[in-house]
Order: structure tokens, then sequence, then C-alpha cells
């Protein structure tokens, strides 16, 4: 395993690629120093000396993000025709977050279809019994995702909509992603 190119940055640190996993096989270059992989993984490293302390970088990281907002007034609720989006490369879901407000309490649905089948309906949902949802609360998390179609294909389409609301007037529904 070694590093198979080098180009110094200044300020100490270095772009280098390798012929191995950068997570699995310890790299020695400087910290801040980027690591690209057989692959053209990006990373950066986290630390000093021959470790495998690195992160993966941003470019390979996806979010798809909603905003929901209704003029001060509670939300209302079904498909938010407005808030659709398409997909722009194939993508893992990892995690899902919620936000909203004030203190209260909303259920989402994902709806995910091809373009030709635009819009998406309910038997198209994504999140199978485990939709994301605040509870008496301003936020909630899902790093599990049980159930949930996770793979997302380029050119495919998410339309949210919003099962059920009690006293928010905004929200926010985050998907974060990985490049696959």
């Amino acid at each position: 395993m070694a590093i198979t190119g080098a180009v110094d940055l200044g300020d100490g640190k270095y772009s280098v690629t390798v012929d191995h996993d950068p997570r699995a096989v310890a790299t020695d270059v400087p910290k801040g120093s980027l690591i690209v992989d057989a692959n053209g993984v990006l990373y950066v490293k986290l630390d000093d000396g021959a470790t495998t302390n690195v992160a993966m970088t941003s470019p390979h990281e996806i979010l798809l993000a909603f905003t929901f907002q209704n003029n001060g007034a509670v939300l209302n609720t079904g498909k938010q025709d407005s808030a659709y989006a398409q997909l722009c490369c194939n993508c893992e879901i990892v995690a899902c977050y919620v936000f909203g407000g004030p203190t209260g309490s909303i259920e989402f649905d994902l709806l995910y279809d091809s373009y030709a089948n635009y819009p998406p309906g309910d038997e198209d949902s994504i999140v199978a019994a485990a939709p994301p949802k605040i509870v008496s609360d301003v936020k909630s998390e899902d790093t599990t995702l049980t159930g949930w179609t996770t793979a997302l294909v380029d050119g495919y389409g998410m339309l949210p909509e919003i099962v059920s609301v009690t006293n928010m007037t905004w929200a926010k529904v985050i998907l974060h992603g990985r490049w696959s």
C-alpha cells in the first residue's frame, strides 16, 4: 500500500493519491492534507502521522432539504408540490433530520418515483413504518431509517407530504446521503 502521487499545497499540507482505502490502511501525511483513493474518493487527514484518522469530504456527501412555511400560520397537511425535488446523482440516504417550531408535532411522508411517473403517489413512499416526525418538540433525528428505501437513483424525484401537524408554523426535513 503506497502513496502513488503527491502535490505540495503549502503550509505543510499535501494532496496525495493512494492505492488503498485510507480508512483501513494508515497514510503518513500531515493533518489537513487531502487524500484521493484509487476510486477517486476524497478524504481529509484529521491528525498527523501514519494513521487512518480521515474523513470523507463533502463532494461525496449530499443533502436534500425541504423547507415549509405558512406565513406564521400552522402548516397545511397534504402533498407539498412546490417542494418537489429532482435528484442529480445516485445516493444512499444515511440519516434524516427534522426541525420545526414553535414546539409541536409533525409527521411527514416522502414520496419517490421516476420523472416519467410525476407526481409520485402514496404507493411510492420510502419511509415504511418509520416516518420523519417530531413529537412535542422542535427537532428529531433518525440514523437507522428502519424499513426505508435508502438507495435513490439519479433522475428520480421526491415529493414531501405533511401527514399531520400540531402547532408548527415552519418545518425543515433534511436527508443526509452519500453518493453511490
